[in-house]
């Protein structure tokens, strides 16, 4: 594993690098606006959104939202899980996902969840990070871009105590 890899909180200062090696699809404004949110959702403890870099440049990033219903707030749910391809298979999403899981933990959060689309390596990187499927809603991701592509959702928990 690279020891030059840095986890750290979201800064305005990294759309750039988000845009350009993990949101390509999604212009600069996008991601600004992404950022923004965040910072503000993290401000008011709705969330917590870490970046991965490496060498100085942003390739990883992960983002949990703590659930605010009043029956839910053991709960929080992972988001935009993504380390850029050149970075795959490093341990990225790994440090990523512990920092987020330690962040957890101190919160309360009993329950860490998350879904994916089916039939991608993501499912095997929850599996390995120990969580388990607990579903699967059909074509229930639709990306709008490019082919239009449906995907099974599969959802995965967590229990973290």
């Amino acid at each position: 594993m690279d020891t030059n890899i840095k986890i750290r909180l979201v800064e305005i200062s990294d759309a750039q690098d988000l845009q350009r090696n993990i949101y390509s699809q999604n212009s600069l404004n996008q991601v600004e606006e992404n950022i923004n949110n965040s910072l503000a959702e993290m401000k008011k403890d709705e969330s917590i959104h870490y970046v991965a870099e490496v060498d100085q440049e942003v390739v990883g990033n992960m983002k949990v939202v703590f659930n605010q219903h009043i029956l839910h707030r053991h709960r929080a749910e992972l988001f935009d899980v993504v380390v850029d391809t050149k970075y795959q298979g490093k341990g990225i999403a790994r440090l990523l996902f512990n920092e987020c899981k330690k962040t957890c933990i101190e919160k309360g959060i009993l329950i860490l969840e998350t879904s994916v689309r089916g039939g991608t390596p993501a499912e095997e990187v929850y599996r390995k990070l120990g969580f388990v499927q607990y579903g699967k809603l059909p074509r229930g991701i639709a990306e709008p871009w490019g082919k239009k592509k449906a995907f099974d959702q599969v959802f995965f928990y967590l229990n973290l105590d």
